[in-house]
């Protein structure tokens, strides 16, 4: 058997520090790894001569999975349809190129990193905030189905997040083409909590296929787990294909109606993409087109610790938020100042020190002081 130390060094070749594009003659410097999958890595990129930043993700030419070498195809595939797609909800392609040991995709940088990393901090995110993802989300979505595209992999880690928490689907690893009758190969492949009935009946992936897939990243997000447990395998692909998951008690109706109907087993019975914002659960909230000002100031204000709860609310029937001066300075030390020391955050009862949501929200209903009871 060889030496662990030798069997890594060759699953997985060295990124070098600069890279060079061949045919555009632009020079890059690899920074660092933001993220990572089975099949590739991805890296943040500076162009050095105009100091633009991107995101770059690297296919070994040998894979390091078991498989060994992964198709060429597969990385030409993906190449091929990312690189015709121009949308604002879907993750810019820049360019692409290659040495000996890997094939390098030069893609749009998104610097707050993903849904799940907001998800991880948050556990769970209100209705106000899903309606706002989901907006982005179906129109990323129906732009890729409009090229007769299916994503085949939709899931929180793939939905990334600019500075201005724009949401984009990125990814396209296991995107492909469908057929004339509306499906792929029948294989299965994807993340399998999300995977569709027809999909886990070997009957190939559609269109459809996708919008139950943001069935259940809408279950997920609203409650914190996914409407389909992964162990065992056969008892969860039993309940996808009998679409039996917990209700939740705690949604809106609105919102348990939404979830129903894009996680109806029969895929002729889910909503289309051009009606899904008609639904209830949308049209049913007072909405406005903008974010509120005040918050994108707040954004410049939070420390490290507490971006990934800067969430872009739109004013739905939601506390107003408190004066920008009240948070025109940085996070924990404001709380002393302000004289709110032990106060609590009233939602996730944990001292407004350390809850980030009752800082970026500033919602007043968020707040309670335990010496005032």
């Amino acid at each position: 058997m060889e030496p662990r130390s030798r069997r890594r060094g060759s699953c997985r070749p060295l990124v070098s520090p600069f890279l060079r594009d061949p045919a555009s003659g632009r020079v890059y410097k690899r920074g660092k790894l933001i993220g990572k999958g089975a099949f590739s890595r991805c890296y943040k990129l500076t162009d050095l001569s105009t100091s633009s930043v991107f995101a770059l993700k690297v296919v070994p030419r040998r894979g390091a999975g078991a498989g060994g070498l992964r198709p060429c195809g597969k990385v030409e595939r993906e190449i091929a349809l990312h690189s015709r797609l121009r949308h604002h909800n879907i993750v810019a392609f820049h360019g692409h190129f290659a040495d000996r040991d890997h094939v390098y995709m030069v893609l749009e940088y998104c610097s707050r990193q993903s849904l799940a990393h907001v998800l991880e901090a948050r556990r769970t995110l209100t209705e106000p905030e899903v309606r706002y993802y989901l907006r982005g989300l179906v129109s990323g979505l129906r732009y890729l189905h409009q090229q007769h595209i299916v994503h085949r992999d939709l899931k929180l880690s793939n939905f990334f997040l600019k500075k201005n928490m724009e949401v984009k689907i990125g990814d396209l690893g296991l995107a492909a083409k469908v057929g004339p009758g509306g499906r792929c190969h029948r294989v299965l492949c994807g993340t399998p909590n999300f995977l569709a009935p027809e999909v886990v009946s070997r009957n190939g992936h559609s269109c459809q296929s996708d919008i139950w897939a943001l069935g259940c990243v809408t279950y997920l997000v609203l409650t914190g787990s996914p409407p389909f447990m992964a162990a065992p395998l056969s008892e969860m692909y039993e309940n996808i294909l009998a679409s039996r998951y917990p209700e939740p008690t705690h949604l809106s109706p609105n919102a348990c109606r939404l979830i129903a109907r894009l996680l109806a087993p029969n895929p002729a019975e889910r909503p289309s993409l051009d009606h899904l914002l008609q639904d209830d659960f949308f049209t049913q909230a007072p909405i406005l087109p903008m974010r509120p000002r005040v918050q994108e100031k707040m954004v410049q204000t939070l420390t490290s610790w507490s971006w990934a709860l800067r969430l872009p609310y739109q004013r739905e029937g939601l506390p107003s938020l408190r004066s920008q001066s009240t948070y025109s300075t940085k996070g924990p030390s404001r709380v002393t100042q302000l004289g709110l020391r032990g106060a609590q955050c009233r939602r996730w009862k944990r001292p407004l020190e350390t809850c980030s949501s009752a800082w970026t929200l500033g919602l007043q209903d968020l707040i309670q002081h335990p010496t005032r009871h």
